[in-house]
């Protein structure tokens, strides 16, 4: 259904650009870097699903093993693998890592029915859940998103002044055009009910309105500098052709993405900074 809506909608050239780049300009997304993600993600549970692993292969545990290595084979194959890929496998991490520390458990107790014997188990397992419910605490309750609520907000007044100056303070179709990200493009068209809004910086459908306003921030940046086709030529164009007209800068820069725990939601470091740009004074 999708190439065929993208042919309705005359789009086709465009999908079919995309599914390429999607499908063979990903270098750095192979199994190797994938496990890494995958470990700076949740060391924890990747190192202790690992060594589970290896001992359920020394058992011949063969649930685990048919469940693990079959998906690892394909991985080599596939050669474009993201950690996302992983997460049909990180239930048998899990199993297996339950098994590990349950027969660890007997073998230090000497598997006896003394009191040492019941309690170790529960206090491992308690100690790695307390451990994760604190990680998540963390990353659940980090502000990420002022700086892009702020920046939204920013952009739909500009809309409706426009709006107001235009139509002697009658609010109908605004003259200005917005390029920017999926993130703010789809509540400028579907929640506020917006024309003249570019689905995302890879669109290349006309600007015909007299005035534009972008708003630049890491996604931007990094499109154009992957991207070296005739859509980041028009956008550096557009951007000379603009003057900033606010910056917000929200509370994701006081976190180091780079490192645990915080790795696992690097993508909050889009909206570290917003630049809002117009085309008018």
């Amino acid at each position: 259904m999708w190439p065929t809506h993208a042919m309705s909608a005359g789009h086709m050239e465009f999908w079919l650009d995309d599914v390429i780049w999607q499908a063979t300009e990903r270098p750095e997304s192979s199994l190797d870097n994938s496990l890494r993600d995958l470990l700076r993600i949740d060391p924890v549970l990747i190192v202790l699903g690992s060594v589970s692993l290896i001992y359920a292969a020394l058992r011949k545990d063969f649930f685990i093993l048919l469940w693990t290595i079959p998906f690892i084979i394909f991985f080599y194959f596939v050669g474009r693998v993201t950690y996302n890929y992983w997460v049909p496998l990180l239930p048998v991490f899990c199993i297996a890592g339950s098994v590990f520390i349950i027969e660890i458990c007997r073998k230090i107790t000497g598997g006896t029915r003394r009191l040492i014997g019941q309690i170790l188990p529960f206090v491992v397992i308690s100690s790695i859940v307390i451990f994760g419910l604190i990680i998540n605490i963390m990353l659940t309750t980090a502000d990420l998103t002022s700086a892009q609520i702020q920046a939204a907000a920013y952009v739909q007044y500009q809309l409706n002044h426009e709006k107001a100056i235009e139509n002697n303070n009658i609010l109908t179709t605004s003259n200005v055009t917005v390029i920017s990200g999926p993130n703010y493009s789809w509540i400028f068209k579907y929640v506020f009910k917006q024309d003249n809004i570019l689905d995302n910086f890879r669109d290349r459908s006309s600007i015909d309105t007299d005035k534009f306003i972008m708003m630049t921030d890491l996604p931007y940046k990094t499109f154009l500098r992957r991207d070296n086709s005739d859509r980041s030529e028009r956008l550096e164009a557009l951007f000379d052709n603009t003057v900033s007209i606010a910056k917000f800068e929200g509370n994701a820069s006081e976190y180091d993405f780079d490192k645990y725990p915080y790795f696992s939601i690097r993508q909050g470091r889009s909206g570290s900074e917003v630049d809002i740009r117009s085309s008018y004074s």
